[in-house]
């Protein structure tokens, strides 16, 4: 879990670093740009962290059940509970918006793919059923 400071900074400097990180992530320009940028600023867990709340925003938005993505994201009940009274509260319309886009769509999904297989041996028959069940489900 990462770790927040207990010393605040003052509001105004908070206010102008986070103009600055905004500002650099729009101005990556293409995805290689954006991978390595984000590779170099979040360690690997903030990266499954981030990777993992998307992903539970997406299938949620794609009615998929609580129980389907905490087995699939390996997440708790109350995270998937959480993340979905905040998507219910209207807090991701951004996020659900960006994602109706079918080129969008397409691109989360093969990003999902390779997150989900990284440091596993394609080992057994089936092992991905259930990954490609949920990505056809998506697509209709």
């Amino acid at each position: 879990m990462p770790h927040i400071s207990r010393k605040h900074v003052k509001r105004d400097v908070f206010l102008r670093m986070n103009d600055r990180f905004i500002r650099s992530v729009i101005n990556l320009g293409d995805q290689k740009s954006a991978s390595s940028f984000l590779k170099e600023l979040l360690t690997s867990t903030e990266q499954i962290m981030l990777a993992k709340r998307l992903a539970v925003i997406f299938m949620l938005q794609h009615h998929c059940s609580f129980y389907r993505i905490e087995r699939v994201l390996k997440i708790s009940p109350s995270t998937a509970a959480r993340l979905w009274r905040k998507m219910e509260a209207g807090e991701f319309s951004h996020i659900c918006a960006l994602m109706r886009n079918e080129k969008q769509k397409r691109a989360f999904w093969t990003k999902m793919e390779t997150l989900l297989r990284m440091g596993m041996p394609p080992m057994g028959r089936g092992r991905w059923k259930w990954f490609y069940d949920l990505q056809r489900e998506s697509q209709r």
